[in-house]
């Protein structure tokens, strides 16, 4: 069965296996679990209406960031979290989750879903 969706969440429940594609170009193949442990890891930080120079400041301690618009969402593998709030230190407010499939679709294109 063939299932297209721009419902990141939807494909993660659905899909034993999946493809994200831009453009129409295919940027990556396999299950879920796969993508979103290979391109970015276990956990995200997500800082909302991030000041300048946060990004730089959390970049500098070796963890991926990923500017989206106002926000900056980093990355994470595991034991890095604490590295990278201590680079955001006074800390701002922010939103440790766990990696989606929708992260690996702003990972590899650089931006959000779009309609």
């Amino acid at each position: 069965m063939l299932l297209t969706t721009h419902y990141m969440d939807e494909a993660e429940r659905l899909c034993d296996r999946l493809m994200v594609m831009d453009h129409g170009r295919i940027l990556t193949a396999g299950t879920p679990a796969e993508l979103i442990a290979a391109n970015v890891g276990a956990e995200v930080l997500e800082f909302r209406d991030a000041p300048a120079g946060l990004a730089e400041k959390i970049a500098a301690t070796g963890v991926h960031i990923e500017p989206a618009g106002e926000n900056v969402l980093v990355f994470l593998r595991a034991g890095e979290a604490e590295r990278a709030l201590a680079a955001a230190a006074p800390l701002r407010p922010y939103l440790h989750r766990q990696a989606n499939l929708e992260d690996v679709f702003v990972r590899l294109t650089g931006r959000e879903l779009r309609e």
